[in-house]
């Protein structure tokens, strides 16, 4: 789906491209978290912005708290305070992790 997003709003190429695509939620965040660790590992230190309550941001706000990275997250949406709901859980833990 992001390919959509980048050449409709004429948007420059990522430096890069974890490529973690559908599954669930466990196979989603954790594909995430090997990949960036270990594109972190190779640009060092650095700071990841992450937006929204999505697999990614959780997976982005782990591994800054693992590996001592800089880690910020833009949200606007609403709270629902439904924990049923998969978002409000990532927004929970991606709050505590900083």
């Amino acid at each position: 789906m992001s390919r959509v997003f980048f050449e409709e709003l004429g948007l420059p190429e990522p430096d890069y491209d974890l490529d973690v695509r559908s599954g669930s939620h466990a196979e989603q965040t954790s594909r995430t978290i090997v990949k960036l660790e270990k594109v972190l590992r190779e640009v060092g230190r650095s700071v990841v912005v992450a937006e929204g309550d999505t697999n990614t941001v959780l997976a982005s706000a782990l591994v800054c708290a693992k590996t001592n990275n800089l880690f910020a997250h833009v949200e606007a949406g609403l709270r629902s305070y439904d924990r049923s709901m998969p978002e409000e859980i990532n927004h929970i833990i991606t709050s505590v992790s900083y």
